[in-house]
């Protein structure tokens, strides 16, 4: 005799807020990656490590400028705690402004804001999902790749019960939006930069 499958309404609002957190990352990360390729691109921020007296970390990482988004973190100045008058003091401020501009409500934070929601309605759904499966968040936090495969397998059993084009979900994806997005803000700020000298 086999059983059929009914999620709680615990699982299934996990589930939900999962679907709803992955689709605002996947949006976020490339739109904000694109502005941080913007501003790098534009400005020069010198690499801390360019000319380095460690010849492996010269060798690694011998370009006097940094422009891609994923070494940002060896901007000059930002072991410093980034003061306002070095390069990584300008690079966040200027990231943070235009990422302010473009909507994202936590500006140069935006990302990391999308990626730390993602993850607590990953562990949500992992906690939602215990009684079943017998793993908690802590359970699976020691090997990455077998919670990814938790998480995914779990993600494709509840992709049948939750309905994405429900009045439900599609609130709840409203709300979601506004309180991480500022949508009249971009044309107020394009507005008001226009007629800036």
């Amino acid at each position: 005799m086999t059983t059929q499958f009914k999620p709680t309404g615990a699982q299934l609002e996990a589930a939900e807020n999962l679907f709803i957190a992955r689709a605002f990352y996947e949006t976020v990360k490339p739109a904000f990656e694109n502005i941080q390729r913007q501003v790098l691109a534009e400005g020069s921020y010198r690499n801390s490590y360019f000319n380095h007296p460690s010849e492996r970390m010269r060798t690694e990482r011998n370009y006097e400028f940094i422009k891609d988004p994923k070494h940002d973190y060896m901007i000059e100045g930002i072991r410093e705690n980034s003061p306002p008058d070095s390069d990584a003091g300008r690079y966040f401020s200027e990231l943070d402004r235009r990422a302010k501009n473009a909507g994202f409500i936590y500006g140069m934070n935006a990302d990391c804001r999308a990626e730390n929601s993602l993850h607590d309605a990953q562990n949500a759904l992992i906690t939602a999902f215990v009684p079943i499966t017998n793993l908690n968040v802590e359970d699976v936090s020691g090997n990455l790749d077998n919670r990814r495969q938790l998480i995914e397998l779990t993600s494709q059993l509840m992709a049948k019960f939750v309905d994405t084009g429900g009045s439900s979900v599609k609130t709840k994806m409203k709300k979601y939006y506004s309180e991480h997005m500022n949508h009249i803000k971009p044309i107020v700020n394009e507005f008001l930069n226009s007629i800036q000298p």
